[in-house]
């Protein structure tokens, strides 16, 4: 949740504005049977004021899906911007005698498919742990 306020004057002209807004970013998982996996997330920015103008509300919603393998590996299929929501809008007040008002998509939707597989061997020991000289002689001083 936020406030924004600004006051300003430009050319002898004074105005002030004040806009309550919010910021929602989620994202949720869901385990399903036989080793699939569903992402949805999202996010929301309500209308915000900035100057002379106001940032109207933007926000995406984004899905993946993802098998794993008992073999090893894993299959995501994936898409971004799924409404074309994302893009920044943007107007003046309509009490001001300067007129902005525009529209740009900053991003595109976008569908993925990708596969990963692990390379190595799965069996290697963890690295043991090691203990320097200056532990050592923290020991004795405490001792």
């Amino acid at each position: 949740m936020n406030v924004q306020s600004v006051k300003s004057e430009l050319n002898g002209e004074f105005y002030e504005a004040k806009q309550n807004g919010i910021q929602y970013n989620m994202t949720h998982t869901f385990q399903l049977p036989k080793d699939y996996r569903l992402e949805l997330s999202g996010f929301y920015t309500s209308p915000t004021t900035n100057g002379y103008f106001n940032w109207k509300a933007t926000g995406a919603v984004a899905v993946g899906l993802q098998k794993e393998f008992s073999g090893g590996g894993s299959l995501r299929l994936s898409c971004s911007n799924i409404f074309q929501t994302n893009q920044l809008r943007w107007k003046s007040y309509g009490y001001t005698k300067i007129y902005l008002e525009g529209r740009m998509g900053t991003d595109p939707r976008t569908v993925s498919l990708t596969y990963t597989w692990d390379f190595g061997n799965s069996q290697v020991k963890g690295a043991r742990k090691r203990t320097g000289g200056s532990q050592e002689e923290q020991r004795r001083v405490t001792n």
